[in-house]
């Protein structure tokens, strides 16, 4: 599994050349667990992991079916809807671990979409990671000449292991999100941008958050704030495009929202905004909705 973590200092990163944009979104919550999670690895192999990691072990967390990621990629897929001409790569990126740690969803979700692509996971990123999945995507689809890649969001509460989140990083329930990155079709707007920096001090965020706004919020786009945004900062924008998302689910929150907003209404564009107070993590992303080729 390959862990990417956005650059630790610098400057905003930019991914300024548009390549993929977002075709299609789908997303679920998961209320009920379907999987146990109490098999005889990891009755042996979670409370071993625990020890070494000096964290406490709850077994009464594993005694209650779950939602790992690999079951919630085989809910998601069919969603999807036709995939003709295959997938080229699938990202996952997710905020804190699968149920079954054992358990390696990147195969799951390779046999599950055509073309068998190749996978690979963002972990480790806290709540940049979605953002530095997106920013992946566009340099894979640029280096390698890729025309679709799949990236899956998840969040998942059944941890076993006894460890205080960051607030923002709380989780409370179980969810996933699925995008699907194509190249647009001739004269399509559609594409996305992100932007992230490392190393912000909280006294700085407001005012990196106002000049990302000012710089990004040409088309009147809606606004999606995480819940590493600040409650008190207030975007030089009216209220009414502005979503700001509570704590719960920090891998999907916004990108649900977005998916619902995008239902609902003709407005195509937004801005996505998060912070992370634990490692100074700062990721912006404007998106416009695309359309794939004919």
């Amino acid at each position: 599994m390959l862990q990417a973590v956005a650059p630790r200092t610098g400057p905003f990163a930019a991914e300024h050349v548009t390549t993929l944009a977002i075709t299609r979104m789908v997303s679920m919550t998961f209320p009920v667990g379907r999987t146990r999670l109490d098999d005889d690895v990891s009755l042996d192999f979670m409370p071993d992991v625990a020890r070494a990691a000096g964290v406490g072990f709850r077994p009464e967390v594993i005694r209650r079916p779950g939602n790992t990621f690999a079951a919630m990629t085989e809910a998601l897929v069919p969603e999807l809807g036709t995939l003709a001409g295959g997938v080229d790569l699938a990202l996952l990126a997710h905020v804190t671990p699968d149920a079954v740690p054992s358990e390696v969803a990147g195969p799951v979700i390779t046999a599950a979409l055509p073309g068998e692509p190749s996978s690979f996971a963002v972990t480790d990123n806290g709540l940049s990671a979605p953002y530095t999945a997106l920013a992946l995507a566009q340099r894979y689809a640029r280096r390698c000449g890729f025309h679709r890649i799949v990236l899956f969001l998840f969040d998942q509460a059944s941890s076993p292991f006894d460890i205080e989140a960051s607030p923002v990083q709380r989780v409370d329930g179980d969810a996933a999100v699925a995008l699907v990155l194509e190249r647009p079709g001739p004269g399509d707007a559609g594409g996305f941008e992100v932007r992230q920096e490392s190393g912000v001090a909280a006294n700085d965020v407001a005012a990196r958050l106002t000049e990302s706004w000012r710089e990004l919020s040409a088309g009147t786009p809606a606004l999606f704030l995480g819940p590493g945004v600040d409650a008190d900062w207030a975007p030089p924008v009216d209220a009414a495009r502005v979503h700001h998302l509570a704590a719960g689910f920090p891998g999907t929150g916004v990108w649900r929202a977005l998916g619902d907003h995008w239902n609902r209404s003709e407005s195509q564009t937004a801005v996505l905004m998060d912070y992370d107070p634990a490692c100074g993590d700062l990721s912006v992303c404007r998106v416009h909705r695309g359309h794939p080729a004919a």
